[in-house]
């Protein structure tokens, strides 16, 4: 009776010894985990400023598109009312 008890309570023992080994290991590897998404929450974060820079870099890039295309039309109209302008001159 009294070997069993002495076996029961080793094996507690044992038990535990595991048990606190396994918390242990448990938390060897919860810190890189906490490492590890915290450098996906930035990277998610560079992403989404990376699609933002983009975007505004195709609106700027339409924009001058649009502005170039509005100066030569300007230019053009500038040289087409001069012309009417001296031909006007020299008629009279």
């Amino acid at each position: 009776q009294l070997k069993e008890e002495e076996k029961h309570v080793q094996i507690k023992q044992n038990n535990k010894e595991f048990e606190d080994k396994y918390k242990d290991s448990v938390n060897v590897f919860q810190q890189p985990k906490k490492e590890t998404n915290e450098i996906l929450v930035e990277l998610a974060n560079y992403e989404k400023e990376d699609i933002n820079l983009e975007e505004r870099k195709k609106h700027t890039i339409f924009k001058q598109k649009k502005v170039t295309i509005t100066t030569f039309t300007d230019r053009y109209r500038f040289y087409e009312l001069e012309n009417i302008f001296r031909d006007s001159r020299k008629r009279t």
